[in-house]
């Protein structure tokens, strides 16, 4: 019996995408497949020997494009189009590296093509599985697996070898994903990890760096990973991580046009290191810059009261306390700055935390139960997201600061259920503050847990400083206040604040108080001296609002769009994700360090450069600032 068989342009019967390289198959037939090969330049495709499986007749012919075939011995050939080649007792590996797009026809004599579509397709549904969990990191996945790749390609790895490493690596990230936990309590870094969680920590800050300057342009950088000699350290010398990009960036510079080039500098750039001491003027990498990057509200990074305090308290405690708050990490200074704190908010107790985002991730997570809801507002920190995240409770949200929406997801919750609703007093990104007096009357109709993040807002708004809850008049009707000691307290930590019972409670189960070492000394002496500044200088209050207003008014005048923005952080929107990066680097070329907020920290159509203003910038730098970043906007068409 006779068949005929014919297949359109563009049909096959099997279609899977590997990165940037489709594989179809064409026809399989009698144990033979025919599979045609898009390759990417830039990529690289292996031919590896497999000794678990005959030899079998691989025949290949270059349909479009222009490529080289390179073996371990050392040979290399280019292909041309109509340019054929096959391997039979393949003993070495041959890498198939293409200079230009290519299609090849490819004839094997076994059914390898199911093989190889099973391994694709479970990396692909593994990724977007932790993709659809972790939106905070998204694609990160896609390309942690192409460097895993890469690494694999450099040293000849069989593709069982292979196989197993980015599933590794993909489970690396599931665990990072799904916040796991396995209830060790060694918090001891010196070592590798020593388990799941502990491999997810580490690696969460390397994807938090990562993510930041490769949410965009992933072809380029994954040409930037192809070139990185992988048998040198990648942070080496006091460098960071910026470092190994940007010198990876030019040894490779001729494989970029001008313009990717520039790109992928502009995106390594960001993540240099400051150097000396954080004022309104820095030295960055080796550049004299105004700085209206930080968010030292207060201007106390710098001050000598609040250096001496810390040097005193390390010369009496030492340079740590070697121990979590249960053991032996308690100073009096611990307990000293907790009474105060607690005072200075308007709550009955406070405990002291490691970071900010440690108050976040431990507190939010243990508040509540299965049966309870935590009910947040979409455009919360990323501390926030991490701590409900963590938590069993149901979870929901609502629309930045659409009140009608929030009142759509109390009216979803079991009355009789606990129903936390958690908020940013200050959103760190787009300046406004949360709608706390309509956020209360709610409240009181669905009986409901308000949680207060006033990171942004210690030290700026209300009485001396005390936040948005005092700024409202409202601080007896918010249950919990959360703060940090990085911004306005010049230094490093975190506390939160409440009524005697819900302390006790968090003392001996928010897992981030427990098993975290306890703040240094010198930390928690610099935060200690900081308040004290805070309330004895309401000069200095009054200088960041005074500072604060004129810059608001100097930008609206010159045409910028800075959306609803009420406090110190103005956000000058770009809504473009190259613009923003672009005008970023334009600005520190004419003086000025601000800050790109790109995806996933804004919605991609909010793309914005973020000005914080400090109570020690003067009118004359504001006005310098004003005046370059106009020049860098106007560069764009973008005033």
């Amino acid at each position: 019996m006779h068949h005929l068989f014919v297949s359109r342009a563009g049909d096959s019967l099997v279609n899977v995408t590997q990165n940037r390289n489709t594989y179809r198959l064409l026809a399989n037939f009698d144990g033979t497949n025919v599979i045609l090969l898009q390759i990417d330049a830039g990529s690289v495709v292996w031919l590896t020997p497999d000794p678990e499986r005959p030899v079998y007749l691989e025949y290949y012919t270059l349909l479009t494009g222009e490529l080289t075939l390179h073996t371990d011995e050392g040979e290399a050939q280019t292909l041309c189009v109509g340019d054929s080649f096959y391997t039979t007792g393949l003993d070495h590996d041959i890498s198939i590296t293409p200079k230009t797009d290519v299609r090849l026809l490819c004839f094997t004599s076994k059914p390898v093509f199911d093989d190889f579509m099973g391994f694709v397709n479970d990396l692909n549904d593994l990724n977007t599985q932790i993709d659809r969990k972790d939106h905070y990191t998204y694609h990160h996945s896609r390309r942690v697996m192409r460097f895993a790749e890469a690494v694999c390609q450099r040293l000849h790895m069989s593709p069982e070898a292979t196989h197993a490493l980015l599933l590794a690596a993909l489970m690396v990230l599931a665990l990072a994903a799904c916040g796991a936990k396995d209830g060790s309590t060694n918090t001891d870094t010196g070592d590798g990890p020593k388990n799941a969680e502990e491999a997810a920590a580490r690696y969460s800050a390397l994807m938090e760096q990562e993510n930041a300057i490769l949410s965009e342009n992933s072809a380029l950088w994954e040409k930037v990973f192809l070139s990185a000699n992988k048998g040198t350290a990648m942070i080496e010398d006091g460098g960071n991580y910026g470092d190994f990009l940007l010198k990876t960036i030019d040894g490779a510079k001729d494989q970029f046009k001008a313009d990717e080039l520039k790109l992928l500098k502009e995106g390594a750039e960001q993540i240099r290191e400051i150097e000396g001491k954080q004022g309104t003027e820095v030295e960055m990498g080796g550049q004299h810059v105004l700085m209206f990057g930080s968010n030292a509200y207060t201007g106390l990074t710098g001050d000598e009261r609040v250096i001496e305090a810390g040097i005193k308290a390390m010369r009496k405690y030492g340079s740590g306390c070697a121990g979590s708050r249960f053991l032996n990490g308690t100073l009096d200074l611990h307990v000293q700055l907790e009474k105060e704190l607690a005072a200075f908010v308007g709550k009955d107790e406070a405990l002291c935390f490691s970071t900010g985002f440690t108050v976040n991730s431990g507190v939010i997570s243990c508040l509540t139960d299965r049966n309870d809801y935590i009910i947040c507002d979409d455009r919360d920190h990323a501390s926030i997201v991490d701590g409900r995240r963590l938590s069993f409770s149901q979870q929901l949200k609502y629309k930045h600061n659409d009140m009608a929406d929030l009142e759509k997801q109390l009216q979803k919750c079991n009355p009789d259920s606990v129903k936390l609703i958690i908020v940013d007093g200050v959103f760190s990104m787009e300046g406004d503050l949360a709608n706390l007096p309509e956020i209360v009357r709610l409240k009181h109709k669905y009986n409901a847990t308000i949680m207060v993040d006033e990171a942004h807002g210690l030290g700026v708004f209300g009485k001396q400083g005390r936040g948005v809850c005092d700024h409202f008049g409202l601080t007896h009707e918010v249950d919990l206040i959360m703060g940090t000691f990085s911004k306005s307290l010049a230094s490093i930590g975190g506390f939160i604040a409440a009524d005697s019972s819900i302390i006790n409670w968090l003392r001996h189960n928010a897992r981030t108080y427990i098993f975290s070492a306890s703040n240094t000394p010198a930390a928690t002496a610099a935060a200690l001296e900081a308040l004290h500044i805070i309330q004895n200088e309401p000069e200095r209050l009054n200088a960041l609002w005074e500072a604060t207003n004129y810059a608001l008014r100097r930008f609206r005048e010159a045409g910028f769009e800075i959306g609803a923005t009420e406090s110190p952080i103005i956000p000058l929107y770009v809504r473009d994700t190259e613009k923003t990066f672009m005008v970023t680097k334009l600005a520190f070329d004419e003086g000025v360090f601000i800050n790109p907020v790109i995806p996933p920290a804004c919605a991609p159509q909010d793309t914005l450069v973020r000005v914080a203003l400090m109570a020690t910038h003067t009118k004359e730098q504001i006005d310098s600032a004003v005046e370059k970043l106009v020049k860098a906007f106007k560069a764009l068409d973008l005033l």
